[in-house]
């Protein structure tokens, strides 16, 4: 199920926020079809239930501002939702295994549980795109 469209331009301008504050980001190599590629991070979003346009919102928002190599396994992930939304984090952790599993498909993700380069550049504009 699609996330509701309210709130979902207030979440985006959160994250523009976010980028601005970063600065610049180099772009990685990106696939062949960037706007695919950008299509299918946020897709997860449709396929997800049990998480709230503010659960993603955190997610992204701490991945982009603490970088390559932040750890993003399912667990670390739910501890970033239920830190500052609540939430059992043993059911976010549930929930969030599968996001993490198409997202190392799409090299977001690295086999260790850590933010690529690629995702930290790509998530939020994903995210900005899907969401404005």
């Amino acid at each position: 199920m699609a996330l509701e469209r309210e709130g979902l331009d207030e979440a985006a301008a959160v994250l523009k926020g976010i980028q601005e504050e970063v600065g610049d980001r180099p772009k990685p190599k990106i696939p062949d079809d960037e706007q695919a590629w950008l299509g299918h991070v946020a897709a997860v979003t449709d396929d997800v239930e049990g998480l709230e346009a503010s659960g993603w919102l955190c997610v992204v928002a701490a991945l982009t501002l603490w970088g390559p190599r932040t750890q993003a396994d399912a667990a670390a992930l739910a501890s970033y939702v239920a830190e500052a939304e609540g939430g059992d984090q043993k059911e976010l952790t549930e929930v969030l295994t599968p996001v993490v599993e198409r997202w190392q498909a799409l090299d977001v993700i690295d086999d260790q549980g850590r933010l690529t380069d690629l995702g930290w550049w790509g998530l939020s504009e994903a995210f900005v795109q899907a969401w404005s």
